[in-house]
């Protein structure tokens, strides 16, 4: 909130007021002067803090309001009135015609030739004739009520621009003060901060000339998404502090969805070689995976964007100050940042086993990179976009699918008469006291398992593909196969013989085990 400082005098039979000071904050702003009796705008335009003090001149006798606003918050504003008395009166009071009142004051600034500034003024009523002056440069011209005049060729400067009429036996005068401003020549640069050559001076230029890198890491990996920040020149504190923003932003697809979030407030100590070593992997683990409705995430194959949005998410780390530090994707994989990211973000070497009559390559994820905006996209195509390696018509088909550790899912169609089974654990027993006998109190938790078969297979990367399967966090397996909903399960801990050497086809067995249990019942 801005408070005015102001005075005001008489000189003659005329009025004149003067702002003086300005008290809050802001450095530039535009003010009116509005007259009480009629409403009337008497002058306008721009002022600075370095241009005061403010005058008025000419002023009749009435109540007036001086309103000041910030040029960059129109929250910041404010107002002063002021009564005069000077024996000067109103011609135009109570609606008569020869009130001179003040249209409009506008201005255009210098282009690149110099000095063709423009300033364009209109009044309306009056005595005639009118004229209108630039006062710095006691340039005048004839003036119309109502009409515009305009004056060219001003160099940058703040002119007052007025309009006075012929009134006697003092003439009214409306006007005010424009800025104009000198030209600048434009520096042409990409103006996106994300990109590897963002220029922060450039005025224009957009992304047309932007350059990028992917920037994706692993949010599991062995660095822990480890940013060093250079400690800032001069500085005396142990540590450097950063704000931390999870989500997309502005822009990217996926920003309508989870725009960035607030800051998390992070601080690191300051080593011997002048670093702060900021290690993010804990907090943007915690947002991979699809909001389980608990102001929490969790990663469920059954999510209508678990195959692209759920497997990765943006973040931003900058000074308190905004400076930006670092950005990227951090993606739900436990590989070092180096060897993330084929095209395709499959456990078997890039390729995409297909099995007839099943849809697989519609599991796979792959990367896009083709926009300024879409950088750090993952998108599930159709089955040309993939290398696909076509395996026999399966038996008795079980389709299993899992979290690969370098990003996105496996997806293997298991066979071979798959053996359904339960797991019931001890629980709680006790000795009936009538009978001796044996009793269940409750039994153990009871879950669903299942002992299926790879099938036979050929090649290398089948094996290591499928290596990446029990040591996966998250597994799910689709009981009905006729497009079912995919239910979570668990492998034991154990060894899995994977391959023998020196024999070209090779078959897996495993034993999956039902993550939710069933309801037992107790007595």
């Amino acid at each position: 909130m801005l408070t005015l400082t102001t005075s005001f005098e008489c000189q003659g039979a005329a009025g004149y007021a003067h702002l003086t000071a300005i008290s809050g904050p802001g450095i530039n702003y535009t003010y009116s002067l509005t007259r009480a009796s009629d409403g009337q705008v008497v002058d306008q335009g721009g002022i600075s803090r370095t241009q005061l003090p403010l005058d008025f001149d000419s002023l009749y006798d009435d109540e007036y309001q001086l309103r000041l606003e910030d040029t960059g918050d129109a929250t910041n504003f404010g107002t002063a009135q002021f009564s005069l008395t000077c024996g000067y009166p109103n011609p135009g009071s109570g609606g008569g015609p020869n009130a001179l009142t003040l249209d409009s004051l506008t201005h255009t600034d210098e282009t690149a030739a110099g000095g063709d500034g423009t300033a364009t003024i209109q009044a309306t009523g009056g005595v005639a004739p009118l004229t209108a002056e630039v006062v710095e440069l006691s340039r005048t011209q004839p003036a119309s009520s109502g009409q515009p005049t305009e004056f060219d060729l001003l160099p940058a400067a703040t002119y007052r621009v007025q309009v006075t009429d012929s009134s006697t036996p003092t003439p009214q005068v409306v006007g005010g003060t424009v800025t104009i401003k000198a030209y600048v020549a434009p520096v042409i640069g990409c103006q996106d901060e994300y990109a590897d050559n963002y220029d922060p001076a450039a005025t224009t230029g957009g992304t047309a000339s932007c350059t990028y890198t992917p920037r994706w890491r692993s949010a599991w990996g062995p660095s822990g998404v480890a940013v060093a920040v250079p400690a800032l020149p001069g500085q005396v504190k142990a540590y450097t502090e950063a704000n931390l923003f999870i989500g997309f932003r502005p822009g990217h697809p996926l920003a309508a969805d989870r725009p960035l979030g607030p800051p998390l407030k992070l601080r690191a100590t300051v080593g011997p070689q002048g670093f702060a070593v900021f290690r993010l992997g804990p907090y943007l683990q915690r947002a991979l995976g699809a909001s389980d409705g608990a102001a929490g995430y969790r990663l469920d194959l059954n999510s209508p964007t678990a195959f692209t949005a759920d497997l990765y998410v943006g973040y931003e780390l900058r000074r308190p100050t905004g400076e930006l530090l670092e950005h990227g994707y951090a993606l739900n994989s436990a590989v070092p940042d180096a060897a993330l990211l084929p095209q395709v973000l499959s456990p078997f070497a890039g390729a995409v086993p297909v099995w007839p009559g099943f849809d697989s390559y519609q599991i796979a994820v792959k990367v896009t990179d083709g926009t300024p905006y879409g950088r750090g996209v993952l998108i599930s195509g159709p089955a040309s976009d993939f290398d696909l390696l076509t395996l026999p018509c399966p038996t008795n088909p079980l389709p299993v699918a899992w979290l690969a550790p370098g990003g996105g899912y496996g997806y293997w169609v298991f066979q071979g008469r798959p053996v359904l089974s339960d797991d019931v654990g001890e629980g709680q027993n006790f000795t009936e006291a009538s009978s001796g006998e044996r009793r269940w109190s409750q039994r153990g938790e009871a879950h669903g398992t299942i002992t299926a078969s790879s099938g036979v297979f050929n090649g290398p990367q089948f094996g290591e593909g499928l290596r990446t399967l029990w040591a996966s966090p998250q597994v799910w397996y689709m009981p009905d196969v006729a497009g079912g909903e995919w239910v979570p399960v668990t492998l034991d801990g154990g060894s899995f013989p994977v391959r023998r050497l020196g024999l070209a086809r090779t078959e897996v067995t495993l034993k999956f085990i039902e993550a939710r249990p069933h309801y037992v019942q107790g007595q």
